[in-house]
C-alpha cells in the first residue's frame, strides 16, 4: 500500500468533510466570478472528485490521482479519473486545480517540474487555481499528536512535527478485521513552500492571493492561489 491509498484508507477517521466543504465553497465562489474562454478542467490531487462533481455541470472535468483507492472512488461518482501522471498528458485545459493541500506533498524539486508543465497544459486565458498549508498552518494546526476513532472501531494515532520547514507525520492505523486488528504504520512528508517560490518557478501571472481560515481564527493556516495564463 502506497502512502495515498493509506491517506484514502485514514481519510474518514479524521473527519475532515466539514473543513474541505468549506475550502471547496471558496474554490467555487472564486470560480465564478471568473470569465472562461472554453470549459475543459483538470483536477490534480481529485481525491474523490467532490469538487470536481461540482463543477462537472460547467466543466468537462478530468481527474488525476496517484491513489487508485480514490480514483475508484471518483469513477464511482461518474467521473473521467484516471491514475496519471500530468506529464503524460497532451492537451490543454481551461481551468486546472489542485485542493486541500495536494501541492505540499510535493518536494522542492518535484514541486519546481510540477510549475513549470502547468504553462504547457493551459488554454490561452485559462486559471490554475490551488492552495497550500501557511506555515502556521503546519506549526500550529498539524503538528502535534492526535488520536481518533471511528464508528466501526478503527482507531488513528498521529504524531507529526514541523522542523526545517518539512512536516514529518508518523500514522499508526489499527484497522478492525472481524475479530482482531491489523496494524498499518505509515510516514507521510509535506513540505511548506513560500509564496515567492511558487511565484519565481511559476510562468503564468498572479491575480489574487486568498488567506483562508479553516481551523482557526487567529491566523490563515492556508492560502489559495490563483493564476492566469496570459500570452504577451
Amino acid at each position: 500500500m502506497n502512502d495515498l491509498d493509506f491517506y484514502a484508507k485514514i481519510e474518514p477517521i479524521l473527519g475532515l468533510n466539514e473543513a474541505k466543504n468549506r475550502l471547496y465553497e471558496i474554490y467555487l465562489d472564486e470560480i465564478s466570478n471568473l470569465k472562461f474562454s472554453g470549459f475543459k478542467g483538470l483536477d490534480f490531487g481529485c481525491g474523490a472528485g467532490d469538487l470536481a462533481l461540482r463543477l462537472a455541470h460547467k466543466f468537462k472535468m478530468l481527474c488525476l490521482d496517484k491513489s487508485d483507492e480514490m480514483v475508484n472512488l471518483a469513477l464511482k461518482n461518474g467521473l473521467n479519473a484516471k491514475n496519471l501522471s500530468i506529464f503524460e498528458l497532451n492537451e490543454k485545459f481551461d481551468l486546472i486545480i489542485s485542493s486541500f493541500d495536494v501541492l505540499n506533498y510535493m518536494k522542492k524539486d518535484e514541486m519546481v517540474e510540477f510549475l513549470s508543465k502547468i504553462p504547457e497544459l493551459l488554454n490561452e486565458n485559462g486559471y490554475f487555481i490551488f492552495d497550500i498549508n501557511t506555515k502556521f498552518g503546519f506549526e500550529e494546526i498539524a503538528q502535534g499528536l492526535l488520536y481518533e476513532e471511528d464508528e466501526d472501531g478503527n482507531s488513528l494515532i498521529i504524531d507529526a512535527v514541523f522542523e526545517n520547514e518539512i512536516l514529518k507525520t508518523d500514522m499508526i492505523l489499527f484497522e478492525k478485521r472481524k475479530d482482531c486488528f491489523y496494524k498499518i504504520k505509515k510516514t507521510i512528508t509535506q513540505v511548506f513552500h513560500q509564496k515567492s517560490f511558487i511565484q519565481n518557478n511559476l510562468n503564468l501571472k498572479l491575480l489574487n492571493v486568498k488567506n483562508i481560515n479553516l481551523y482557526s481564527k487567529k491566523k490563515a493556516d492556508k492560502i489559495i492561489f490563483i493564476f492566469k495564463k496570459i500570452n504577451n
